[in-house]
């Protein structure tokens, strides 16, 4: 096995199912094209020519390793030809019998076109005999009725943790020799700004260290709260969770003894030595009491605590006057939470849901 063949993914290793039992359609979600293109580089390890396509880089305008040709002809600006002229594309290659994977990105707004789809079902069947499959690479799913039971859906993760480790490794590799930065990262920080940056796109998580890096010239775990300030875009766009600045101490809050203890032991549980030890994460905590005696408070402390990005969500937000509108909110909320997990999610409030 290659060093690339151990760079890949859980989500690597379904596509490479996929491709080797011929699927002859796949439909990607990622708004990462380059990482997705290089894991599927890295799946086919040689075995298969992978070529990209788009509507301002059709075919024959770079080369199978993605660079720009010279001489090449203007798109052109008519959406049915360029899609048809793709497909056209693959099928002579199909009849060609040759051994590749094709990528068609941001293809999705080309299922509308009837001609296109139904050009699409006639390839399939012939993809299905072939050593060729067509991936379709798109940050949103959007899929004409026609296709649904010819294209399989793949959802791509975001990088896991062993990727953004890696990506600020390189970084710091790569700022090692200038006297002008200190790196002052023990293990346990290390890994807490690695995990500040989960829910991250890998571009977006290389931004976020330069910017730490670059603020004030060191590395260090201040600079994971850099990081986690990088996840207001994302919960910004949601429209249903708060982004909260973890401002609060565990010190600020008086009493509740048990529970500060209780947060202190597990807040271990996060580390990478706790998932090989077996220990599962805390599942959640209610909170019960009058205004003002410190559930705010306490929700803010343990982000603080536990160097996680604290959301709140306040439950009001989410009923709507349409019909299906507030099972809709609360699905995207939900899946704003998710991209950036791990995270405390701090729900305000909830008896607005439970109460008649």
């Amino acid at each position: 096995m290659t060093d690339d063949q151990h760079l890949l993914t859980a989500k690597d290793h379904e596509i490479d199912i996929l491709i080797r039992a011929r699927y002859p359609l796949i439909y990607i979600i990622s708004p990462e094209e380059d990482r997705v293109e290089h894991g599927l580089r890295r799946i086919v390890n040689g075995r298969k020519l992978v070529q990209s396509w788009s509507a301002t880089q059709p075919f024959g305008s770079v080369d199978p390793q993605g660079n720009l040709l010279s001489n090449q002809k203007e798109p052109t600006t008519n959406g049915e030809e360029a899609a048809l002229d793709a497909l056209n594309f693959i099928e002579r290659r199909v009849r060609e019998d040759v051994h590749a994977v094709y990528i068609l990105r941001d293809f999705d707004p080309y299922f509308d076109n009837p001609v296109v789809v139904r050009r699409l079902r006639d390839l399939a069947h012939a993809l299905k005999r072939s050593h060729v499959t067509l991936i379709f690479l798109s940050p949103v799913l959007q899929i004409s009725p026609y296709l649904e039971k010819e294209i399989v859906v793949v959802d791509y993760d975001m990088p896991s943790f062993a990727e953004l480790a890696v990506i600020l490794e390189e970084l710091v590799r790569r700022v090692s020799g200038d006297p002008r930065i200190e790196i002052d990262l023990d293990e346990p920080h290390r890994e807490a700004l690695v995990k500040a940056a989960l829910g991250l796109t890998a571009d977006e998580a290389e931004n976020a260290f330069a910017k730490a890096l670059v603020k004030n010239n060191r590395l260090d775990e201040v600079d994971i709260k850099v990081v986690l300030a990088e996840k207001k875009q994302i919960i910004r766009k949601s429209g249903m969770l708060d982004f909260y600045e973890a401002t609060g101490k565990m010190d600020e809050i008086g009493g509740l003894t048990n529970l500060k203890h209780w947060l202190d032991k597990r807040g271990n549980a996060f580390s990478e030595k706790a998932k090989e030890f077996g220990l599962l994460g805390p599942k959640g905590i209610l909170l019960l009491g009058v205004p003002g005696c410190g559930k705010s408070l306490t929700a803010k402390a343990i982000g603080e605590s536990w160097h996680l990005p604290l959301l709140r969500f306040d439950i009001g937000r989410v009923f709507g006057k349409f019909v299906g509108e507030s099972e809709s909110n609360m699905r995207n909320a939900l899946k704003a939470a998710e991209a950036v997990a791990p995270c405390i999610l701090w729900v305000d409030e909830i008896e607005k849901a439970l109460s008649s």
